[in-house]
């Protein structure tokens, strides 16, 4: 998993700042916030995966779609004022009146010319149905497909003269979610205007952060205009020389905080405008209304002209990466994909259960003829090069006896300190014992669902730190507990980690099947659970309390099961209780000091 901010919204909110670019300001809304950490900097390319050269001689519809009405946006036309080419023919206007594609470029075309529209109005609440004229028809254009983060590119040129209003842009999201990559005014073909825009308090409006800075570039004339779109930034740039950048954090002095910055818990400053969801592109040339539309000197038609749109995907350059090979043998449980550089060898005795989905990728796999599977299941082999291109990010997972709750992630059996995990290629393990001296350090690539990393049947009995790293192409996992080893076995325990077990009101009467002179304190743990007859209890105790240990079925019957203590070490003793001769089912442990009680759930199954 890549590494994630973490923030909390102070309680006072907005504050208004300047985000300052170019010498030029403009009012940025920002909102102070918490942080104790920033996403790493992590390497990555560009991948083109949307394109459009516009080489035929008409728009390619599969990529792109149109309004369902002639008004789209502005309902009440205080800012622009034309007639959409649309999907809902109120009136019917052939789409090449206002789009066009030839000699390799697309046209949208403005014209001046009167069509009464009807469309619906929702600006009114409720919404109406009106009918009005217009004086100018155009077009907006928008991809069926949506993008994040990733670069944003078009190259074009824009029309010139009073009133015309070309933009280049993204829109997506549940609410407000969008960027300008540029809206350019036709009365002044120098000046570059960009803009970010979210819902950030879900009100429906917008918080934005726009910028302008004149003398850039006459757009009348052919440019690129691009757009890079990640985590913690997005920058502006027309002919590959960056226009402005826009920081997601910044200090409380304005310094913008940066991937991979080491910062200090505090307070900084959040944009609320970064936007945070999938969006479509669009293309569109709209008219001004009222004091801005165009004069009778204003020449028409006119086109806002586009030699491609492109959009780049980003991606890590680090998930290329796979393992040389994996080897699965004697396992009943393959995960759903498992990708390697060489080859993957499926080998003996290798069941994939009932309903499961499991997907192999390698340019060379072989599979056993003892390979067996379960009803529905479905293994599916790809023969091919392990590249970004077939990429699928893999998650870490812990599986079987693992990950049920409280970090009790990994088992012992027999001394044999074991690792159950899918998904994940390398692994770092380091015990320590509990004057903080290592007694065992393992690392290395996985190759299998389960893996061995520390016999501690050469140890002595005890508490020992588990410290246990587990990496993938796109994701870590680190994390430590507590191991107890004793004669016969050893189990994981996390000795601070609040459990979840119910209390219940312990009856009155009724003989304990322990009494001891030591009270309890913090966690008490059974071992193994579900248990086949025999399980361990590990009582952490106090000296100076007592307490007593009760045993009860589901109806809260008192029962008496054998019980002997096998061991102690400092405040921790270890009992065995023997259930042998009991019927399979639910059973409660219920442990009682003097000011104290915990009740643990165990499930005995003989099968």
């Amino acid at each position: 998993m890549n590494k994630g901010l973490v923030y909390f919204a102070l309680v006072f909110g907005v504050i208004g700042l300047h985000q300052i670019s170019f010498g030029q300001s403009s009012s940025c809304e920002k909102i102070a916030v918490f942080m104790s950490e920033v996403p790493n900097c992590q390497e990555f390319e560009y991948k083109l995966v949307f394109e459009d050269n516009f080489d035929g001689n008409e728009l390619d519809m599969t990529k792109w779609g149109l309004p369902y009405q002639g008004v789209d946006r502005d309902f009440d036309h205080n800012l622009e004022k034309e007639w959409y080419s649309n999907t809902g023919n109120s009136p019917f206007i052939p789409l090449e009146n206002n789009v066009q594609v030839s000699n390799g470029t697309l046209k949208i075309i403005a014209r001046k010319e009167k069509v009464t529209g009807s469309f619906w109005n929702w600006s009114n609440i409720p919404a109406t149905f009106d009918t009005e004229e217009f004086d100018y028809t155009s077009a907006q254009i928008y991809t069926k497909e949506k993008f994040f983060y990733g670069r944003y590119e078009v190259r074009c040129r824009l029309p010139v003269g009073q009133g015309f209003w070309p933009a280049f842009w993204s829109y997506g999201g549940p609410t407000w979610n969008e960027i300008d990559f540029f809206e350019m005014y036709g009365d002044d073909m120098n000046r570059f205007t960009c803009n970010v825009h979210y819902d950030f308090d879900g009100d429906g409006d917008s918080e934005n952060c726009p910028f302008a800075s004149n003398n850039v570039a006459d757009f009348s004339q052919w440019h690129t205009i691009s757009c890079e779109f990640g985590p913690t930034k997005i920058e502006w740039y027309i002919d590959g020389q960056k226009i402005r950048t826009l920081h997601r954090y910044s200090t409380l002095n304005g310094q913008p905080v940066q991937c991979g910055d080491n910062i200090a818990n505090g307070t900084y400053f959040a944009e609320q405008s970064f936007p945070n969801d999938e969006m479509g592109i669009i293309l569109n040339l709209a008219i001004q209304a009222k004091s801005n539309q165009p004069d009778e000197s204003v020449a028409f038609p006119q086109q806002f002209e586009v030699d491609y749109v492109r959009f780049y995907e980003r991606r890590l350059i680090e998930c290329d990466d796979c393992i040389d090979h994996y080897t699965y043998s004697n396992t009943n449980y393959l995960p759903p994909l498992t990708r390697a550089e060489k080859y993957i060898e499926v080998a003996e005795n290798v069941f994939l259960p009932d309903g499961l989905k499991a997907i192999l990728s390698a340019p060379q796999v072989t599979i056993s003829n003892s390979f067996s599977s379960g009803v529905g299941s479905e293994l599916l082999v790809k023969n091919e090069a392990c590249d970004i291109d077939n990429y699928e990010e893999s998650d870490i997972v812990y599986r079987g006896n693992n990950a049920i709750e409280d970090y009790i992630i990994d088992y012992c059996k027999s001394f044999d300190y074991r690792i159950k995990i899918v998904g994940a290629t390398e692994f770092t393990v380091n015990v320590y014992d509990l004057a903080g001296k290592l007694v065992s350090t393992k690392s290395g690539e996985i190759n299998a669902n389960e893996i061995s990393v520390w016999k501690g049947n050469n140890v002595a009995s005890g508490w020992y730190k588990v410290v246990q790293s587990l990496k993938n192409c796109s994701e870590e996992h680190s994390l430590s507990y507590n191991l107890y080893v004793f004669q016969q076995d050893c189990f994981i325990v996390e000795d601070e980690k609040p459990g979840k077990e119910q209390e219940y009101q312990l009856a009155s009467t009724g003989d304990p099947i322990l009494q001891t002179n030591d009270g309890i304190e913090g966690r008490n743990y059974i071992y193994p659970n579900p248990t086949k007859g025999i399980f361990n209890l590990l009582l952490k105790q106090d000296d100076h309390q007592d307490s007593e240990i009760q045993f009860r079925d589901i109806r809260g019957n008192i029962l008496s099961p054998e019980a002997i203590q096998i061991e102690k070490t400092g405040q921790y003793t270890l009992f065995q209780i023997d259930c042998s001769n009991l019927p399979n089912g639910v059973y409660f442990v219920h442990i009682k000091g003097t000011d104290k009680k915990q009740t643990l759930k165990l499930i005995l199954s003989h099968d």
